[in-house]
């Protein structure tokens, strides 16, 4: 459905107020400047700059990514798994090469998990580190739907985005098994045979609201996944003029 005359907004069971959560940070000259660097690592690694805010926007606050001096910690922006995928990120998305961590430093993650080396970027690199992210979710879905006889390409705009983002917040093998219910696809003696029912990946139920927000639970990752979606498409629309663009037809296998 569309409202304010051309925007696309697609029904994901977001209400408005969520999906236009972020706008608010695109105003001012802190505002101006987090439109430009984002549109501009957008550009330097090939994904909607819409997708890039939104997701960046979920991990952290706003000044996050506005600092004009000092460092960020790549563990609130959502890198913090760089280090070790770090030979092969630069490998797939080469504008990670440009990056270069100050230093290393462990954390400890919201499952109890310690990461040795969680990279520490210069601020004006936060936004950059956080689209090499993305994309390199992005390329490593693409490659998931290859390896399964499927186009990512074929996909609409809205699976693309979420499983994009699912993949930054979820892992990579979380990802490649929403993948798998998505074809009907199951692993047998070594190939891809596909025998399953497909199950849908994005979830359309509203989460719990607070002051008409939707409110992101880590134990919902499908489902915050399709909300960030929506918020997404909004403002590659809204901010960045741009208009999300998705598959010509609703197959998802190549032929």
């Amino acid at each position: 459905m569309a409202i304010g005359g051309n925007e696309y907004v697609p029904d994901l069971g977001v209400n408005p107020a969520t999906a236009q959560m972020y706008d608010k940070h695109f105003t001012g000259s802190n505002g101006s400047l987090l439109k430009t660097r984002i549109a501009a690592a957008a550009k330097q690694v090939g994904i909607n700059p819409g997708l890039l805010a939104a997701s960046m926007l979920a991990e952290h606050r706003a000044d996050s990514y506005t600092k004009r001096t000092g460092e960020v910690d790549g563990w609130d922006i959502g890198t913090d798994d760089y280090k070790e995928s770090k030979a092969d990120i630069e490998r797939l998305v080469p504008a990670a090469r440009a990056l270069k961590p100050i230093r290393y430093a462990p954390a400890t993650n919201e499952n109890g998990r310690t990461i040795a080396e969680v990279p520490v970027f210069k601020a004006e690199d936060a936004v950059l580190a956080s689209a090499v992210y993305l994309k390199y979710a992005e390329v490593k879905a693409r490659r998931a739907m290859s390896e399964m006889g499927g186009s990512f390409d074929r996909l609409t705009a809205e699976h693309q985005f979420a499983l994009t983002r699912y993949g930054v917040n979820a892992g990579q093998g979380a990802m490649k098994q929403r993948i798998m219910e998505l074809l009907g696809t199951r692993r047998l003696h070594g190939q891809y045979v596909h025998d399953q029912k497909s199950k849908e990946f994005l979830q359309f139920d509203p989460g719990k609201r607070v002051h008409g927000l939707e409110q992101f639970n880590r134990h919902k990752p499908q489902r915050a996944a399709t909300a960030h979606t929506a918020q997404a498409i909004h403002l590659s629309q809204k901010i960045f003029g741009i208009s999300p663009a998705g598959a010509g037809d609703s197959l998802l296998f190549i032929r």
